[in-house]
């Protein structure tokens, strides 16, 4: 009986611990004590589904995320809450792992440091709803100072965050396939930021800054993407190579600089260009911008500086525009658009742009900078949660001109809201699904007609708790679509997020 016993303990205590999977709190009287012992316990037995920690205290770092057994699309981790802090830095450094997510964390720090590194084999890293901020300074150091340091890794996105300071507000030196959209950022001290390898995209940011160089754009940068932003510089100081954006790549780069607002202000009249180009290094393409370098030399320097006129002369900028883009306060750092804006219906219509800062759909013709002022397809979709099974949808302001429409659904939100390839969605079968064998009927939220009375989209569709009690658990991101005659394209709807 003892041997039996022993043998019983002795099998147990050998059982394997249990991998991750599901919620669970960080603190007093959490599931963990505290951020270090929820990654410990990660990195030593893996996910086996979604996992979130909830964080709702200040967690004091530094953390660093290797890499965990099970990691992936099927089991992605999620951060959430609480403050990070740390007197050892980077306070987060990400050198591998996958499909990891912060969602409305702030990373603090009272000096000028490196505060997030990302780099090595990580992929699929997201910052949303975070806020990142650091003491802006021109004084260099190793590492640079900045809130974000992409040194290597794929898939990184940081969106609808404020973060800034340093001596750069971010850099993107390694890696590949890195997005910065929808984000208020304050720029450093020497650059705003800097895009210095493959596949960076940089849209619907407010961008304000006293920065000496604005964004830099090196020699790598291929695929670069400069689209729809609104930026605010106020140098304090002088210098005739002062600017919102310094251009280091050659025209075979493949990089745009579409629908962006450059208003920038030197210190001392004569001063300083909207944009710097080095020699005869050029973006491949740039049109639609609004250039209102205040007390400047000329809307770009490429050899000499040279008026909107001059610049259009060499083929750049034709359908661009001078003047102030009339910010609704550009003081407190709201870029937004006033209803008089000369950059109002003004844009290229870039197919990089499917909404704008707010997450608000783009309307033909686009309006230039971040904030689309004029408005069309907006949905709303939301329910209660937690299993509650409620539901509300609604598609409003459709344009004129649709005939017929989808609600597309998909059910892959482990992504940025708003940043897959398909209308903002990343699609998977229910998504195809959808677009395939939904019938179009009256009142069919995921195949309709539009112009008729009393079913939807004219009138919202309300389900009453229970109603859709099935799918608790799951998160949905959905989008309008709609089109005219003979299947013609007109526009799409916001993308909202369902979770049920």
């Amino acid at each position: 009986m003892r041997r039996f016993l022993f043998a019983i303990l002795t099998l147990c205590f050998a059982l394997p611990a249990q991998s991750l999977a599901g919620n669970y709190t960080i603190g007093t009287g959490g599931a963990y004590p505290n951020l270090g012992a929820a990654i410990a316990a990660l990195t030593a037995v893996g996910a086996s589904g979604p996992v979130t920690f909830s964080l709702s205290g200040t967690e004091t770092g530094p953390f660093t995320f290797t890499g965990w057994p099970g990691q992936g699309l099927a089991a992605p981790v999620t951060i959430t809450g609480g403050t990070i802090t740390s007197t050892v830095y980077p306070a987060i450094n990400v050198t591998g792992g996958s499909h990891l997510t912060f969602n409305g964390t702030t990373i603090a720090a009272t000096t000028s440091v490196n505060l997030v590194a990302i780099g090595g084999t990580a992929s699929n890293i997201t910052f949303t709803g975070c806020t990142a901020t650091i003491p802006t300074t021109t004084a260099t150091a190793s590492p640079i100072p900045s809130a974000f340091q992409i040194t290597g890794g794929s898939f990184i996105t940081i969106s609808q965050s404020t973060f800034g300071g340093g001596y750069e507000a971010f850099a993107h030196t390694g890696g590949t396939d890195v997005i910065v959209e929808r984000c208020k950022i304050a720029g450093g001290g020497y650059w705003i930021g800097r895009m210095e390898a493959a596949n960076c995209t940089f849209r619907n940011n407010f961008v304000t800054a006293a920065a000496y160089y604005g964004l830099r754009v090196g020699a790598a940068a291929t695929n670069g993407r400069i689209i729809g932003n609104s930026f605010y510089v106020n140098h304090p100081t002088s210098s005739s190579q002062y600017c919102a954006v310094r251009w280091y790549g050659a025209t075979t780069l493949n990089t745009e600089v579409v629908d962006n607002i450059f208003h920038e202000i030197f210190g001392t009249p004569g001063t300083g260009v909207n944009m710097w180009c080095s020699g005869t290094l050029r973006p491949t393409i740039m049109n639609g911008n609004c250039f209102n370098p205040v007390n400047g030399l000329g809307v770009v320097y490429g050899g000499a500086n040279l008026t909107l006129a001059g610049w259009q002369a060499t083929g750049y900028d034709v359908n661009s525009i001078q003047g102030d883009p009339l910010y609704v306060n550009q003081a407190t750092g709201d870029l937004h658009l006033t209803a008089v804006s000369p950059c109002l219906s003004a844009g290229q219509n870039s197919p990089w742009l499917v909404d704008d800062h707010d997450g608000q759909p783009r309307v033909a013709p686009f309006d230039i900078g971040a904030d689309e002022a004029t408005i069309n397809n907006l949905l709303t979709a939301t329910t209660t949660g937690a299993g509650t099974g409620d539901l509300y949808l609604s598609l409003g302001l459709i344009d004129p001109l649709a005939t017929e429409g989808w609600c597309l659904v998909s059910t892959d939100a482990t992504h940025a809201l708003g940043t897959g390839p398909f209308f903002g969605l990343w699609p998977d079968a229910f998504t195809w699904s959808t677009l395939i064998s939904q019938p179009m009927l009256p009142g069919n939220p995921l195949h309709f007609p539009t112009g008729i009375g009393g079913v939807f989209p004219d009138t919202a569709i309300v389900l009453p708790p229970g109603a859709l009690s099935s799918l608790a658990g799951s998160t949905w991101d959905i989008v309008g679509v709609l089109v005219g005659p003979g299947l013609t394209f007109v526009g799409r709807s916001n993308t909202a997020r369902l979770a049920w």
